[in-house]
């Protein structure tokens, strides 16, 4: 068995290993939950107004973003947002010692927008993300790809007592940041995304989860480096990390491929914030990355509107 295939494995054994001891967790303490407040119907109406500040540390450097993004809940069911991402990019010294045209990128990203639909129900929830972007940001910072993107993602979960098993399924034509992961690089070209894990009750908001992760591209690719600004191209290559050393490449599928495991730690103290740390481990590239986030949301704090 190889290097990659046992991680793998060790890690789908441990998933499931939380799982079933989540499981048996839950059944056991099933009438002590059974007090606690159900899980909301929906989305509640009204207008949405949240601040995130967040980042992922590597070995390529610090990506960190200051995220601001407003909408609207016509209802239990459906919402549309719209935002856009101020970033701080801060190269390792380990790529800026050995390439001069390693420097560090703030600016505006690609503004953002989206449509969202949500059906819960004791048996699945689920809910359906369509979302664009358009290229408002600096290609050469890596902050976007210079064209109109789309990302459509369907999310199902279920909530087993203090468990929450969920899977994510996705098409679009650039790779995207998760929460626990903010890569040092974008990319434009299609690919499919997938996602499946849990997350486990520890105490009353404070959650753990654990997730593996898989991304499929095809077709021609194009990788914007996020920590290499100087303008220098490579044509036709399948090295993993040539983002470390070049501005721009364009390839085939291999150079977005990646797989993976997420862990991460959530809490939200009070409805207005929440907070997250994580760690991300990308088989694909080899790199190890811890990523944190803290949230506010400020539209909780104005009126909203009964849902009868």
């Amino acid at each position: 068995m190889t290097r990659r295939n046992y991680q793998l494995f060790a890690i789908a054994f441990l998933t499931l290993l939380a799982l079933l001891l989540g499981a048996g967790a839950s059944f056991a303490q099933n009438a002590a939950n059974s007090s606690q407040p159900a899980k909301e119907a929906g989305q509640a109406p009204g207008f949405l107004l949240y601040e995130r500040f967040e980042g992922s540390s590597s070995a390529d450097g610090q990506i960190m973003d200051l995220n601001t993004s407003t909408g609207y809940n016509f209802n239990r069911f459906f919402g549309v947002d719209v935002g856009v991402p101020v970033y701080f990019v801060r190269t390792s010294s380990t790529i800026s010692k050995t390439n001069p045209s390693g420097l560090s990128g703030n600016g505006v990203g690609d503004v953002y927008m989206g449509g969202r639909l949500t059906f819960n129900n004791p048996v699945l929830n689920f809910g359906t993300t369509l979302s664009g972007t358009a290229p408002t940001g600096d290609t050469g910072k890596g902050h976007s790809t210079g064209h109109w993107t789309y990302d459509w993602t369907n999310h199902f979960d279920r909530d087993i007592g203090r468990l929450t098993p969920f899977a994510d399924v996705g098409l679009g034509n650039s790779i995207a940041d998760t929460k626990f992961f903010k890569r040092p690089y974008t990319s434009y070209g299609h690919l499919a995304h997938f996602e499946a894990g849990t997350d486990f009750g520890l105490w009353r908001s404070l959650r753990f989860s654990a997730s593996l992760y898989d991304v499929q591209a095809w077709g021609g690719q194009q990788v914007f480096s996020r920590v290499v600004r100087k303008r220098t191209t490579s044509g036709g290559s399948t090295s993993r990390r040539q983002f470390e050393t070049q501005s721009f490449v364009v390839g085939g599928a291999e150079l977005v491929r990646d797989n993976g495991y997420n862990l991460g730690v959530n809490f939200s103290p009070t409805r207005f914030m929440d907070l997250s740390v994580g760690f991300n481990h990308s088989v694909h590239l080899r790199l190890d990355t811890v990523s944190f986030g803290v949230g506010f949301n400020i539209g909780s704090l104005l009126p909203s509107k009964r849902v009868h």
